[in-house]
């Protein structure tokens, strides 16, 4: 089995875009073209990118309960209101993090991003992130005639780790995990409960390979992700 994981440089972009078209572009550019199997990862800021999801710090005013989380969680008051308002509930939190849930997605702030925006702005969670993935697949089926997998990913701390570790938001195209309970781990032992997130380990795989330089990324010729073939 061979995992050829191909970095893609793409354009940094101001406004919003069409993602498909700036994949296509990216593709083009960086001489690479799509196999049938290939899994395209992108990043979930570059999505946000493309909808416009940045937002001005200094505009946001906060309430009352936006003060009141600022207080507890050590926070400044802009980004303790941006995470009420995009979060559908508030589990807790540390010193600097809340946890969070939002569109069924659990993630600290939010997903909020300031590190990836320029001074004063901060980029928010796409809207709709399985959406888009599946529109990407398709589109680059009826382009190209191909069944890709897509896979939306961020980066995020892990408690008690150093550095960031590549998450899996959305996907299509692809198993997002692989089950291996009553498998055989040796000749004696089986498996009772052991669930393999595949998409996990290609973005922590992409992250490798291409730091954060880059919004698009590609893994090609993998034997490990098969396609779901759509008719």
């Amino acid at each position: 089995m061979q995992l050829t994981v191909l970095p893609l440089l793409a354009e940094r972009m101001e406004n919003k875009f069409d993602i498909f078209e700036a994949l296509e572009n990216t593709l083009e550019k960086n001489e690479t073209k799509l196999q049938e199997g290939d899994v395209i990862v992108i990043s979930t800021k570059y999505i946000s990118n493309s909808q416009g999801r940045i937002i001005d710090l200094e505009k946001i005013k906060a309430s009352k309960y936006g003060m009141k989380i600022a207080d507890e969680y050590q926070l400044k008051p802009g980004i303790a209101e941006i995470i009420i308002r995009e979060s559908d509930k508030i589990f807790g939190g540390i010193g600097g993090f809340v946890i969070t849930s939002a569109d069924n997605i659990m993630a600290p702030n939010a997903g909020i991003d300031k590190s990836n925006a320029k001074k004063g702005k901060a980029i928010l969670y796409p809207i709709d992130p399985y959406l888009i993935a599946e529109q990407i697949r398709r589109k680059v089926f009826l382009k190209l005639l191909i069944h890709v997998g897509v896979i939306l990913v961020d980066s995020r701390l892990m408690p008690a780790r150093i550095g960031t570790s590549g998450v899996a938001v959305s996907c299509a195209g692809v198993e997002p995990v692989l089950d291996m309970r009553s498998k055989k781990r040796s000749r004696w032992e089986s498996i009772e409960s052991y669930i393999s997130s595949s998409c996990r380990q290609s973005c922590n795989n992409c992250k490798s390979q291409n730091g954060r330089r880059c919004g698009i990324k590609t893994i090609c010729n993998s034997k490990r992700f098969r396609c779901k073939t759509y008719k």
